[in-house]
Protein backbone atom coordinates (compact mmCIF):
# COMPACT_ATOMS: atom_id res chain seq x y z
CA UNK A 1 0.00 0.00 0.00
CA UNK A 2 1.15 3.21 -0.99
CA UNK A 3 -0.36 7.11 -0.52
CA UNK A 4 0.00 10.27 -2.78
CA UNK A 5 -0.44 13.71 -2.27
CA UNK A 6 -1.80 15.47 -5.66
CA UNK A 7 -2.74 19.18 -6.17
CA UNK A 8 -5.58 18.71 -8.77
CA UNK A 9 -7.58 22.20 -9.40
CA UNK A 10 -6.38 23.69 -6.71
CA UNK A 11 -7.58 20.67 -4.72
CA UNK A 12 -5.38 18.29 -2.82
CA UNK A 13 -6.47 14.65 -3.74
CA UNK A 14 -5.39 11.51 -1.81
CA UNK A 15 -4.51 8.40 -4.12
CA UNK A 16 -3.81 4.80 -2.10
CA UNK A 17 -2.97 2.32 -4.14
CA UNK A 18 -4.35 -0.73 -2.75
CA UNK A 19 -3.58 -4.20 -4.76
CA UNK A 20 -4.55 -7.28 -4.76
CA UNK A 21 -8.10 -8.12 -2.94
CA UNK A 22 -11.58 -8.58 -4.26
CA UNK A 23 -12.81 -6.19 -6.45
CA UNK A 24 -16.51 -6.46 -4.29
CA UNK A 25 -14.48 -4.63 -1.98
CA UNK A 26 -13.60 -1.77 -3.91
CA UNK A 27 -17.35 0.38 -3.42
CA UNK A 28 -18.39 2.92 -4.90
CA UNK A 29 -15.85 2.36 -8.08
CA UNK A 30 -15.91 5.32 -10.77
CA UNK A 31 -13.12 4.20 -13.23
CA UNK A 32 -11.98 0.47 -14.38
CA UNK A 33 -8.66 0.93 -16.33
CA UNK A 34 -6.42 -2.38 -17.88
CA UNK A 35 -3.01 -2.66 -18.11
CA UNK A 36 -3.60 -4.42 -21.60
CA UNK A 37 -0.49 -6.99 -23.03
CA UNK A 38 -0.18 -8.62 -26.57
CA UNK A 39 0.69 -12.23 -26.12
CA UNK A 40 4.27 -11.33 -26.94
CA UNK A 41 4.24 -9.34 -24.05
CA UNK A 42 3.67 -5.86 -25.06
CA UNK A 43 1.91 -3.24 -23.31
CA UNK A 44 -1.01 -0.95 -24.83
CA UNK A 45 -0.95 2.80 -24.21
CA UNK A 46 -3.34 5.41 -25.98
CA UNK A 47 -2.71 9.48 -25.70
CA UNK A 48 -4.93 11.60 -26.36
CA UNK A 49 -3.59 15.04 -24.42
CA UNK A 50 -1.09 12.82 -22.72
CA UNK A 51 -0.33 8.88 -22.60
CA UNK A 52 -2.29 6.68 -20.40
CA UNK A 53 -3.63 3.00 -19.70
CA UNK A 54 -7.28 2.43 -21.54
CA UNK A 55 -10.00 2.73 -19.58
CA UNK A 56 -12.76 5.25 -17.97
CA UNK A 57 -15.81 5.76 -16.73
CA UNK A 58 -18.48 3.44 -16.20
CA UNK A 59 -21.59 3.39 -18.29
CA UNK A 60 -25.49 2.72 -16.69
CA UNK A 61 -25.21 -0.39 -14.97
CA UNK A 62 -22.19 -2.14 -16.42
CA UNK A 63 -19.88 -4.20 -14.05
CA UNK A 64 -16.24 -2.99 -13.77
CA UNK A 65 -15.30 -5.93 -16.52
CA UNK A 66 -18.03 -4.43 -18.96
CA UNK A 67 -16.71 -1.05 -18.39
CA UNK A 68 -13.16 -2.27 -19.07
CA UNK A 69 -14.38 -4.03 -22.31
CA UNK A 70 -15.97 -1.05 -23.71
CA UNK A 71 -13.22 1.45 -23.36
CA UNK A 72 -10.50 -0.45 -24.14
CA UNK A 73 -12.38 -1.23 -27.82
CA UNK A 74 -13.44 2.52 -27.68
CA UNK A 75 -10.07 4.33 -26.69
CA UNK A 76 -7.68 1.61 -28.64
CA UNK A 77 -9.69 -0.54 -31.26
CA UNK A 78 -8.86 -3.61 -29.13
CA UNK A 79 -10.51 -6.42 -27.73
CA UNK A 80 -9.42 -8.28 -24.76
CA UNK A 81 -9.72 -11.44 -22.69
CA UNK A 82 -7.95 -13.00 -19.83
CA UNK A 83 -9.07 -10.15 -17.06
CA UNK A 84 -7.67 -10.14 -14.22
CA UNK A 85 -8.34 -7.77 -11.25
CA UNK A 86 -4.72 -6.39 -9.61
CA UNK A 87 -6.16 -3.49 -7.76
CA UNK A 88 -7.80 -0.26 -6.47
CA UNK A 89 -6.42 3.05 -6.52
CA UNK A 90 -8.21 4.62 -3.39
CA UNK A 91 -9.15 8.20 -3.84
CA UNK A 92 -10.26 10.68 -1.27
CA UNK A 93 -11.22 14.41 -2.80
CA UNK A 94 -13.21 15.64 0.10
CA UNK A 95 -13.46 19.25 -1.71
CA UNK A 96 -14.96 18.11 -5.05
CA UNK A 97 -17.76 20.13 -5.71
CA UNK A 98 -18.44 19.00 -9.18
CA UNK A 99 -18.62 15.31 -9.41
CA UNK A 100 -19.47 13.71 -12.86
CA UNK A 101 -21.33 11.64 -10.93
CA UNK A 102 -22.13 9.97 -7.77
CA UNK A 103 -19.29 7.62 -7.42
CA UNK A 104 -16.64 10.73 -7.87
CA UNK A 105 -17.37 12.33 -4.77
CA UNK A 106 -15.15 12.54 -1.96
CA UNK A 107 -14.33 9.12 -1.83
CA UNK A 108 -14.27 6.77 -4.66
CA UNK A 109 -12.03 3.71 -6.07
CA UNK A 110 -10.27 3.62 -9.50
CA UNK A 111 -10.04 -0.22 -10.08
CA UNK A 112 -6.60 -1.73 -12.19
CA UNK A 113 -6.59 -4.88 -14.28
CA UNK A 114 -4.25 -6.48 -16.31
CA UNK A 115 -5.78 -8.25 -19.55
CA UNK A 116 -4.49 -10.30 -22.41
CA UNK A 117 -5.16 -8.45 -26.19
CA UNK A 118 -6.94 -10.83 -28.43
CA UNK A 119 -7.93 -8.80 -31.71
CA UNK A 120 -6.30 -5.40 -32.90
CA UNK A 121 -8.48 -3.52 -35.23
CA UNK A 122 -7.22 -0.19 -37.23
CA UNK A 123 -7.70 2.69 -35.12
CA UNK A 124 -11.47 4.49 -34.92
CA UNK A 125 -12.29 7.80 -33.23
CA UNK A 126 -13.31 6.98 -29.92
CA UNK A 127 -17.04 7.80 -29.78
CA UNK A 128 -17.34 9.25 -25.92
CA UNK A 129 -14.76 11.41 -26.60
CA UNK A 130 -14.89 12.13 -30.74
CA UNK A 131 -10.86 12.31 -30.27
CA UNK A 132 -8.55 9.67 -32.71
CA UNK A 133 -6.08 8.64 -29.72
CA UNK A 134 -2.36 7.34 -31.01
CA UNK A 135 -1.93 3.72 -29.85
CA UNK A 136 1.01 2.26 -28.64
CA UNK A 137 2.52 -0.99 -27.72
CA UNK A 138 6.02 -0.59 -25.35
CA UNK A 139 8.13 -2.97 -23.65
CA UNK A 140 6.36 -2.97 -19.80
CA UNK A 141 9.59 -1.76 -18.29
CA UNK A 142 9.67 1.57 -20.10
CA UNK A 143 6.15 2.23 -18.77
CA UNK A 144 7.53 4.98 -16.26
CA UNK A 145 8.80 7.15 -19.53
CA UNK A 146 5.35 7.70 -20.80
CA UNK A 147 3.08 7.93 -17.54
CA UNK A 148 4.58 9.02 -14.08
CA UNK A 149 2.24 7.85 -11.08
CA UNK A 150 5.10 8.05 -8.54
CA UNK A 151 6.02 5.52 -6.01
CA UNK A 152 1.94 3.55 -7.46
CA UNK A 153 3.80 3.29 -11.03
CA UNK A 154 6.25 0.61 -10.62
CA UNK A 155 4.03 -1.39 -7.71
CA UNK A 156 1.21 -1.11 -10.44
CA UNK A 157 3.00 -2.42 -13.46
CA UNK A 158 5.23 -5.06 -11.23
CA UNK A 159 1.33 -6.10 -10.33
CA UNK A 160 0.82 -5.99 -13.82
CA UNK A 161 4.11 -8.66 -15.05
CA UNK A 162 3.57 -10.74 -12.81
CA UNK A 163 -0.17 -11.53 -13.56
CA UNK A 164 0.85 -11.49 -17.07
CA UNK A 165 3.28 -14.29 -16.97
CA UNK A 166 1.29 -16.39 -15.09
CA UNK A 167 -1.83 -16.04 -17.66
CA UNK A 168 0.24 -15.35 -20.71
CA UNK A 169 -0.51 -18.82 -22.01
Amino acid sequence: MSTREVVWGGRKILFTWRPSGNEDDYHPWSQAYGFCFTKEGKLLLVKGKHWMLTGGGREGEETPEETLRREVREEASVTISRIGFLGAMEVHDPDNQTPRNKEESGHHFQLRYAAIIDEIFPMEIDPASGELFERRFIEPHEFPNYIDWGAHGPMMIKAAIVWFEKNKT
